[in-house]
Formats: structure tokens, sequence, C-alpha cells
């Protein structure tokens, strides 16, 4: 998205937001500039242009009383808000850890092999530009320890990705392998660092 239609996305969601009454038009009106102003920030000008990501940006800010100052608090709730994402129930789909039926797991479960995959993928990826592909087979190999090592489980697990915006993005098949992605390089990296700041050895 450019500068005008990223203006024009944040001011037709205040006016849904204000006509679904969710907040007052004076609180719309407030927050319709406050996230214009914020989205110019240099460390989210980028992110703003990618329209997930963007309403990722503006669904938090609608729900607090602003965007985070610190990136990296910023970062981390628009991950668990993407983990969220694949865990919502839509219509008759249940969220998924619903319909894996693994009473254990849980969405930091799903986090922890993100942030692995994560490492490993920017590992393989170092001196290119844009985020790096991983590989059907690669996501497989990560989730079927946290799956009861099932491969009903993880191609259950692969369609929820698949289908919905979450973590991960199915980018359709390139040769044999369907390959995933993160939603943009910066997320890629922070969750690179997390998995790096989390090994006892840092």
């Amino acid at each position: 998205l450019d500068e005008n239609q990223i203006e024009t996305f944040i001011t037709h969601w205040y006016d849904a937001v204000e006509s679904a009454h969710w907040i007052t038009k004076a609180d719309a009106d407030r927050k319709r500039d406050e996230l214009i102003e914020a989205v110019k920030r240099p460390d989210l000008v980028e992110l703003a242009k990618n329209p997930l990501l963007l309403t990722l940006m503006a669904t938090l800010h609608t729900n607090r009383a602003r965007l985070p100052d610190d990136r990296a608090d910023l970062y981390n709730e628009v991950v668990e808000l993407l983990l969220l994402r694949w865990n919502e129930a839509s219509g008759a789909d249940k969220g998924l850890l619903d319909a894996l039926q693994i009473p254990t797991l849980k969405l930091s479960d799903l986090r922890e092999i993100m942030e692995q995959l994560a490492y490993d993928a920017h590992a393989a990826h170092v001196g290119k530009a844009g985020v790096a592909d991983i590989p059907e087979n690669v996501l497989v190999t990560g989730l079927r320890p946290l799956l009861a090592n099932s491969a009903d489980k993880a191609e259950t697990a692969l369609n929820y990705i698949e289908n919905r915006a979450g973590l991960l993005l199915g980018q359709g098949k390139r040769g044999c392998n369907r390959q995933y992605t993160f939603p943009h390089r910066t997320f890629q990296e922070y969750l690179v660092a997390c998995h790096l700041a989390n090994r006892p050895d840092f």
C-alpha cells in the first residue's frame, strides 16, 4: 500500500469501528489521527505497507490506548495476535487446537516451533533479501513432535496455516513442495531473536 492507501484504510477502519458502536465518534476520530501518525514512525512505515500487518496494527490500536512505543513489544503483541488467528473458530470450522485434539498442546508450543523454524530458515537465507521460504517437509518435520508424530494432524495444521492468515503464510507450490513464509522479514528476524534469547548458551 502507498501512503494515501494506508491513510484511506485507517480512515475507513475507524469509520467501520464507530459504525459498529465499538467506540464513540470522538474516540474514533482521535484514534484515526493517532494511527495515521503512528504508522509514519521509521520502525512501522514498512510494516504499514503490508495490508495484513496494517490490519493487525489497527486491531491492536483499536483495543488499547496506543501502539507500544517499544518495537519488540509491538512485535510480540502482533505475533500473539497472528497465532490467535489460527485458533479462532470460523463458522463451522474449529480453532486449530480444537481441530488437532491434543489436550496438552498450547499456542506457546506452536510459537516455540515457529521461533526455531525462523532461526533455521534465517540461517539458511543469510545474505539474501526478503523473507526465507520454509518448505512443507521442513515445516512438517518441525510440527510432528508436537502432534503425536501424526501425519494426519500435521496435514490438518498445514491446512489451517495455508487457509488462514497467521504467523506463517502459505505461498502455494514451487516445484514439488508447498512453501511457507513469515508475513514480513522483520517478523522472521524478531522470532530469530526470541529463539536466541531463550537459548541457555546465548
